[in-house]
């Protein structure tokens, strides 16, 4: 039975897509709304647990910008802040090892994975 409108192969069948726990991932969100079109599904449900573990504000403060990260201020430097912001939204996947930037992060900070 479907929900709204027509099934999209043409029957009476609802195909469902169900996530969840992305926490604050883009990448697994970017993921998951592809996966209507690749998995023929009519309905995408996301579950919950979709925050991140933590929050962490960016600053400017005139001569840049500044984080706290696990308890350790960073200051950033414009050329970083893009880089840095990319990472924080996907540490939660452990896809990289460090910020994309020649020489890691900033002020030799190191991530706890």
């Amino acid at each position: 039975m479907r929900l709204f409108g027509k099934s999209r192969n043409g029957g009476d069948d609802t195909t469902v897509f169900f996530a969840t726990d992305l926490h604050g991932s883009e990448v697994c969100f970017r993921k998951f709304v592809a996966a209507a079109g690749f998995y023929g599904a009519d309905l995408l449900v996301l579950g919950g647990d979709i925050t991140g573990k933590f929050v962490s504000p960016v600053v400017e403060n005139g001569d840049g910008w500044w984080s706290e990260v696990h308890g350790r201020r960073v200051a950033l430097k414009a050329e970083e802040l893009d880089g840095f912001e990319a990472q924080m939204a996907d540490e939660m996947q452990k896809a990289t090892a460090g910020l994309n930037l020649p020489g890691g992060l900033p002020g030799g900070l190191k991530l706890p994975f």
